[in-house]
């Protein structure tokens, strides 16, 4: 081993004079073709002292170490700049710390360089300060990570590092209380892909922990928990194609719980976030685009009247091959929206979503999927005054339009639906309702003037549904559906407006209903046909079905049951009537 060289350099500064205010220390070292050093700038009030030690080893290359503190109150504006050359891998590095009119200060750091190699540590504490901002960032070989805090009329306490060889990372931990608070990450790789982090907050109170990481990728995380009149927390991420991936999570007059994460490489994209909010008003999102058009996107917003909302969300977003958006939601409060979209970049569009207005609570796991088309669906519980969910879907220039829906009023509902885009449009259901009243329907239409139409309804009962409607160069529908209440009520129609044929079949039950009912109804430039089975029990049965110019209703049977099956069709020449009825 070659013989040790060590320097070391005191270097103790206590600007306690006044009219004192700047200096710059300076100390670098070279051996073996290697090469590291430290520049230390102080711009401070006479009220503040600083103080720093660095050292340099000499033997099998070079190396330095680097300590230092600062106190005291005031003004400060501290930087210190680090690098390391000559061995293949060149860096370099930066601290900035910017504070006014503090009533107290108190700072610290450490350094270890090698020339291809090295890491920093820094933290800050102040109080009474009009501003504080304390960043901490570095390059290598094209990769970039950086951090900061900052903190506006609020006392903020931040802990920040830095470490650079075969990857550059960023990580910080703050704190703070007062009018305005935020924390920021970035993470660049050398191909352009880029990921970001960052958390606000208004007028309330703040602890967050963040990571940015570039290697052969960039990827960020951040875990915050804040108390506040206004937070936002965001996740980001951009490969250099334009593909972007971002999540966010807002309240107002409120708390929120996040864990978020981005990141980006050559060959994917991802964000997502956990989020626990509570408060007045508080929503999430979770959206993915890529370079070809294709778009997923997935929110949850809610409005507490009375500040006790609360919504917990799971949220992720990714592209590999297409772009896909999930979430899972529970929210308890007055109001609610949840909704899952995707679209390509042929215009092919689908959509679900879950919502109420009055005060209640949901359960919701949703998708949307876009790649040569486009679908989303949901699995939804409600339960409270009023819910709906819905699923829709159109293809280019809307030419191909599906829909299913389910209302309810005063109980429970739980549906299973999706709807889907490409070569037509598509949309399904199974839901089951138990409540005051509650309404189904799917819809389907074809190029403007041909569709077809499914619902049901129930009153004071529960209602146990399976639908479908479909349409490419026709329109389909289809139900199977049972109901039990003091109201019940199925119905299948066609129709071509611009022909004018129409067929459909419905049964209706009065009183004491229950009703069985299997049928369904398609349309095409040629006919319209409506189909159905069903047993009716209850006080007043009402069966009926109609063509254009040709309307048949049967008399109400009382107190009784109905046994029914009827197949109906028209066409430009033909109306047609298939049936078979059983009497009580």
């Amino acid at each position: 081993m070659t013989r040790l060289f060590r320097f070391i350099v005191p270097i103790a500064c206590f600007l306690i004079f006044q009219g004192v205010y700047a200096i710059d220390i300076s100390f670098s070292a070279s051996s073996g073709g290697g090469s590291v050093g430290i520049t230390d700038s102080y711009d401070v009030d006479d009220r503040v002292g600083v103080s720093g030690r660095s050292s340099a080893s000499f033997g099998d290359g070079v190396s330095m170490t680097n300590v230092n503190s600062l106190s005291g109150s005031g003004d400060a504006n501290v930087n210190q700049f680090l690098y390391g050359s000559g061995w293949g891998a060149d860096y370099v590095a930066e601290y900035a710390l910017r504070t006014s009119d503090a009533s107290s200060i108190e700072g610290s750091g450490s350094v270890n360089l090698v020339p291809d190699s090295g890491g920093i540590s820094r933290s800050v504490t102040t109080t009474g300060s009009s501003e504080t901002i304390s960043e901490l960032f570095g390059t290598q070989g094209g990769d970039f990570a950086v951090v900061e805090s900052r903190a506006l009329g609020a006392d903020i306490s931040a802990t920040q590092s830095f470490a650079v060889g075969q990857s550059v990372s960023a990580s910080q931990s703050m704190s703070a209380e007062g009018l305005y608070a935020e924390a920021y990450g970035r993470a660049m790789d050398n191909d352009g892909n880029r990921a970001d982090t960052i958390v606000k907050m208004q007028g309330g109170i703040i602890v967050a922990d963040q990571v940015a990481y570039t290697g052969d990728s960039a990827f960020v995380t951040q875990r915050a928990e804040i108390e506040g009149d206004y937070v936002w927390a965001k996740s980001e991420a951009e490969d250099n194609e334009g593909n972007i991936a971002l999540t966010t999570s807002e309240i107002q007059d409120g708390s929120l719980l996040t864990d978020q994460g981005a990141a980006a490489d050559d060959d994917a994209m991802i964000a997502g976030q956990y989020s626990e909010i509570e408060g007045e008003l508080g929503w999430a999102i979770a959206s993915m685009r890529d370079d070809k058009g294709n778009r997923a996107y997935t929110m949850t917003n809610m409005v507490g009247l009375h500040g006790d909302g609360t919504l917990v969300t799971d949220q992720r977003v990714k592209t590999g091959n297409g772009v896909q958006a999930d979430q899972i939601s529970a929210v308890d409060a007055d109001r609610c929206y949840a909704m899952a979209e995707a679209s390509d970049g042929e215009g092919n569009l689908a959509q679900t979503v879950a919502t109420y207005t009055s005060r209640a609570s949901l359960v919701t796991d949703q998708v949307a999927i876009a790649d040569d088309g486009a679908i989303a669906g949901q699995i939804t519980e409600i339960e409270g005054l009023y819910g709906i969910t819905f699923s829709q879907a159109a293809d280019t220039d809307c030419h191909h339009i599906a829909y299913t829906e389910t209302q309810m009023n005063n109980g429970t509902l739980s549906t299973v639906g999706g709807a889907g885009a490409g070569n037509g449009a598509v949309a399904i259901q199974q839901s089951f309702v138990d409540a005051w009243w509650a309404h189904t329907e799917s819809y389907a239409m074809d190029t403007g003037d041909r569709y077809v139409e499914i619902q049901n309804e129930v009153e004071n009962g529960t209602l146990d549904t399976f639908q479908w409607v479909e349409t490419t160069n026709s329109a389909e529908g289809y139900q199977k559906t049972e109901i039990v209440g003091d109201f019940a009520w199925a119905l299948c129609e066609a129709k071509n407006t611009g022909r004018g044929y129409l067929a459909y079949v419905d049964n209706r039950v009065n009183g004491n209903a229950s009703l069985k009912f299997e049928g369904g109804a398609s349309v095409n430039d040629s006919e319209a046909r409506a189909h159905q089975v069903s047993h009716a029990e209850g006080d007043e049965i009402r069966f009926r079905w109609n063509t254009a110019g040709l309307c048949v209703i049967e008399k109400p049977y009382l107190a009784g049951s109905l046994d029914t099956m009827c197949e109906i069709y028209q066409t430009v020449y033909v109306h047609s009537m298939n049936f078979w009825i059983k009497e009580p």
